[in-house]
């Protein structure tokens, strides 16, 4: 459960708290206006992928490619339309291909690809 505070002055999420599920006893609901904070919440919880132009996103795969490829960390690309690249078949890397994008269960070898990733040079 994600519990939301908004900022008096601009209607900005001010603090946010995630609860367990197994630890809540009630649920009352202090402001019923969910419209008012509709795109606020929407803006938290989904990521605005129309913010990368379709090319740009391509570059920016095909780079990071390139990148593991020269140092020679296997890499294929999967799910809908190759869209997303899996390393070693245990970090996938999720459109629009930067360090946040990186999904694994493996902490560690997560943490390998995410500073590998960090360390890739701009040009």
């Amino acid at each position: 459960m994600a519990l939301v505070r908004f900022s008096e002055e601009d209607g900005k999420v001010a603090d946010l708290e995630l609860v367990m599920g197994h630890a809540v006893k009630s649920v009352s609901v202090v402001n019923a206006d969910a419209d008012l904070h509709r795109s606020a919440l929407n803006t938290l919880f989904h990521h605005n992928l129309s913010a990368v132009s379709n090319e740009e996103a391509k570059a920016r795969k095909q780079k990071l490619k390139s990148w593991l490829e020269l140092n020679r960390l296997p890499v294929a690309e999967t799910g809908v339309d190759g869209a997303m690249l899996s390393i070693l078949n245990v970090v996938t890397v999720a459109p629009p291909y930067k360090l946040n994008n990186c999904l694994s269960t493996n902490e560690i070898v997560l943490g390998r690809i995410q500073a590998l990733i960090k360390a890739m040079p701009n040009s």
